[in-house]
């Protein structure tokens, strides 16, 4: 990873890391099997990540995110991801202990990292028929991306930077968050083209969110609607104002949509658009996932934001021979003004940004693939240093090598 910072004078930062996972999976005895993987980090260069920025008096960012961003002097971590018993029939499927997720709309792997998220807790699938599915999980510690623990959720939410209170207070809720864990029910239609999700997540002492989604296909058509509902638990009033991870008057709503257009096996477009209301800003900590509306893209969320609007287009291009894949994405985020605390808790400007990625699976090495991300973001209003270091106006090249054996 190389990050390289627009603005004339400052630092630039790279570095170089490796990881190995390792996987066991026991054969199945009465419809359980027992799972278990391991992962390892650590670096191969030199470059001092904690060389200070002469004009800002702040260091390497995205860089450190590789490895473990609570020790900034700790290069080689390891990991036991995936500890856990699975029982197993055609429409159950039920594990429980250490576990990556399935792909939901805030728990998920987001695994744009040397490591993905993981989950201790319990999950289960079950296809009740044909059309219709019910997923459940209660999740009671996360190995939140970018460190190198186990948290339970009291001491994971507040690891990362807290931003701001809508009245512009510094937000300071680390320690004051007494969470049990937390869960989610998904229900599942599935008819042909037609598909219907519903969600309810809960945050133990923390919030909820009631969640959405339509997707529907027709011949070469792709279209999709998400609507998602946020409301703060009762709990919060009996806490000091600028110790709450949400206030009792935030009420987000996001409501989502895209159009995709498939116009090939090789050549796929789409559109979506994004609107945070101004009823409250987005809330789901980052310790514990990201959001994935259809505007969520690597370096860009909704999460923090009331009153905004994300327009993406995108576009895949891709080659059988050579396995090659080549895609862009162009978001424009619209809304976040600075120092607008009460729709803007990290406090970023409105923006553009261009993803472009490469992805090429080789033939002559079974398992060895090439994936470029190169990415460019810059403020549309406010270009002051210390708003935009390691934050926006920076290029950044993530050039990763996977082999698979």
């Amino acid at each position: 990873m190389n990050t390289l910072n627009l603005q004339p004078g400052l630092e630039d930062y790279q570095t170089n890391a490796t990881a190995l996972f390792l996987a066991y999976v026991s054969p199945k005895f009465n419809n359980f099997s027992f799972h278990v993987g391991s992962r390892y980090i650590t670096r191969l260069d030199n470059f001092n990540l904690n060389k200070m920025d002469e004009i800002t008096e702040k260091t390497a960012k995205w860089e450190y995110e590789l490895y473990n961003v609570l020790d900034k002097n700790d290069f080689s971590i390891f990991t036991l991801d995936e500890f856990y018993l699975q029982f197993e029939t055609e429409k159950l499927k039920a594990k429980v202990g250490n576990f990556y997720s399935s792909h939901t709309p805030f728990f998920n792997q987001s695994d744009g990292r040397m490591r993905p998220f993981a989950y201790r807790g319990h999950w289960l699938d079950y296809q009740i028929s044909e059309k219709h599915k019910i997923q459940y999980a209660w999740l009671s510690h996360v190995l939140v991306r970018s460190t190198a623990n186990w948290y339970g959720f009291s001491e994971a939410i507040g690891l990362f930077s807290q931003g701001f209170q809508p009245n512009g207070e510094v937000a300071d809720y680390a320690d004051f968050i007494q969470s049990n864990g937390a869960g989610f029910l998904n229900y599942t239609f599935n008819k042909k083209s037609f598909q219907l999700d519903l969600y309810q997540f809960y945050v133990d002492q923390l919030l909820g969110i009631s969640f959405a989604e339509v997707h529907y296909t027709f011949k070469k058509w792709t279209s999709g609607v998400q609507y998602a509902y946020q409301f703060p638990l009762q709990n919060s009033r009996q806490i000091a104002y600028q110790n709450r991870y949400i206030q009792p008057d935030e009420n987000a709503q996001v409501i989502s949509s895209k159009l995709a257009y498939d116009h090939s096996s090789q050549l796929k477009f789409s559109a979506a658009y994004s609107y945070s209301f101004a009823t409250g800003r987005v809330l789901f900590p980052k310790e514990l996932g990201r959001d994935w509306f259809y505007t969520s893209i690597a370096r860009a969320r909704m999460e923090g934001l009331g009153d905004t609007h994300a327009i993406l287009f995108t576009g895949n291009y891709r080659l059988e021979n050579p396995n090659l894949k080549i895609g862009l994405e162009m978001i424009q985020m619209y809304g976040p003004k600075q120092n607008d605390f009460q729709f803007n808790k990290y406090n970023i400007d409105e923006f553009w940004q261009l993803n472009t990625r490469l992805t090429y699976q080789t033939n002559f090495l079974k398992g060895l693939e090439f994936d470029v991300l190169f990415i460019i973001k810059e403020n549309f209003n406010s270009n002051a240093i210390d708003f935009v270091f390691n934050r926006s106006d920076f290029a950044q090249l993530s050039f990763v090598t996977k082999l698979h054996f």
